[in-house]
């Protein structure tokens, strides 16, 4: 018996008749399989609650995970070679360094500056302090003086 083959277009019309024919059963077959894929039921709260806090350190972990990969990774493309990018940190370091020194710097120049000028403030204030002592001396001084002329006739008029 001689075996033949279908030829291509032969195949074509089979194989369209089958793509034709799916939806009619798929359209039978839908509703059943509604029914057989109905949503789990939900999840106790308490069950939920505690895989959600289950989930969401282990979600956080792999993401730092991937960011830290990526950042690896562009690192290596961007650098090509491990002792490339250790010379990059290093430059990184040195110029962090160099910021942190220029900081300390200008802290200590600020502070120096503010000190000068607390000094200064304080120096003002002294000098006004004396003055205001100086003139309420004065003033006491006079006004014992003037007591004491006031109070002289009448002492004398009474020791005599």
């Amino acid at each position: 018996m001689p075996t033949t083959s279908k030829t291509s277009s032969a195949k074509t019309t089979s194989s369209a008749k089958r793509t034709t024919a799916k939806p009619k059963a798929a359209a039978k077959a839908a509703p059943k399989a509604a029914a057989k894929t109905t949503a789990p039921p939900a999840p106790e709260p308490r069950k939920a609650a505690a895989e959600r806090a289950l989930l969401v350190p282990v979600g956080v972990a792999v993401a730092a995970r991937d960011s830290l990969t990526g950042v690896a990774r562009g690192l290596h493309d961007r650098y090509g070679s491990r002792d490339a990018v250790r010379e990059q940190l290093h430059r990184f370091e040195s110029r962090g360094a160099d910021v942190r020194g220029r900081a300390g710097d200008e802290a200590r120049r600020a502070r120096t500056d503010v000190e000068g000028r607390l000094r200064a403030v304080r120096s003002d204030v002294e000098g006004r302090t004396r003055a205001v002592r100086a003139d309420v001396t004065t003033h006491a001084d006079r006004a014992v003086a003037r007591v004491r002329d006031v109070a002289k006739p009448v002492t004398d008029r009474f020791a005599a």
